[in-house]
């Protein structure tokens, strides 16, 4: 749901020229990611890392309960189901919360968010204002 949900706001976002380069990982296996995407955004960039290499590179671990099934992901559920989002099948690894990395065209990263739950995504144009 909010893997759908991130998607759908970058693809919106990425039309203005000014919002940087997008570039998106999954945990899934190429076949899956791909098939993801051609129903959501056949253009964007992504990396499949079902092996967790680039995810651990940059500290992404799994959730703690509360991160994956507490209020706070309950309430952002129902804010992206009214959203028009849903939970559809898992792939991957559902229990490995993701980050957003702004990253400069020499591999420095300049500003990262830390979701706070699996439903925490930044404020998308003032993640990139901000830096």
């Amino acid at each position: 749901m909010f893997c759908r949900e991130a998607v759908a706001d970058l693809q919106e976002l990425a039309k203005d020229p000014s919002f940087p380069p997008v570039l998106l990982t999954s945990l899934a296996s190429v076949e899956a990611s791909r098939d993801f995407l051609n129903q959501r955004w056949p253009e964007a960039r992504a990396i499949a890392d079902p092996e967790r290499v680039l995810y651990g590179g940059m500290g992404r671990k799994k959730g703690s309960f509360w991160q994956l099934f507490g209020p706070s992901v309950w309430r952002r559920g129902y804010e992206a189901w009214r959203r028009g989002y849903s939970v559809g099948r898992a792939v991957g690894n559902p229990l490995v919360l993701g980050g957003v990395f702004l990253v400069d065209q020499d591999g420095r990263v300049l500003r990262h968010h830390e979701p706070k739950h699996a439903g925490d995504h930044p404020a998308w144009g003032s993640f990139v204002s901000e830096s």
